[in-house]
């Protein structure tokens, strides 16, 4: 029962409507392509400011953290083999948005985009349950 509370209030703090992208300055250049069932790769463009990149688990536990450098362009590639089945998240921070992508199936897919500025500005946010 703890984890599933523990994951609905992960979830919940993470999606949001829509709506609320309206005022959202652009996120930087990012690609993210599956290149087999267990392995992604990352590529983000020249960074204007910090972007933190974690992957976490349905339950909310981060398995990797990672702060990118501005003014740097990043390539990574992310091997999931290693990890026991189950869902996992992408999820990428910066002081404009959050982005969540679901990395667990053969496509890697975006979850939700929320402007950290809306939230922060109403405090609001609207709990999704993804089955």
């Amino acid at each position: 029962m703890k984890k599933i509370v523990k994951s609905f209030v992960f979830l919940s703090l993470v999606f949001m409507t829509s709506s609320m992208l309206a005022n959202s300055s652009t996120p930087p250049a990012l690609m993210l392509k599956k290149i087999d069932a267990s392995r992604f790769r990352m590529e983000v463009a020249q960074l204007k400011s910090a972007l933190n990149v974690s992957i976490k688990d349905a339950w909310g536990e981060t398995l990797y953290d990672e702060d990118l450098k501005i003014g740097h362009a990043h390539r990574k590639i992310f091997d999931i083999s290693q990890l026991p089945q189950g869902t996992y998240y992408l999820k990428l921070v910066n002081a404009n948005s959050t982005q969540l992508y679901d990395i667990s199936n053969a496509e890697v897919r975006l979850l939700t985009e929320v402007s950290n500025r809306m939230l922060n500005e109403q405090g609001d946010f609207l709990a999704v349950l993804i089955e």
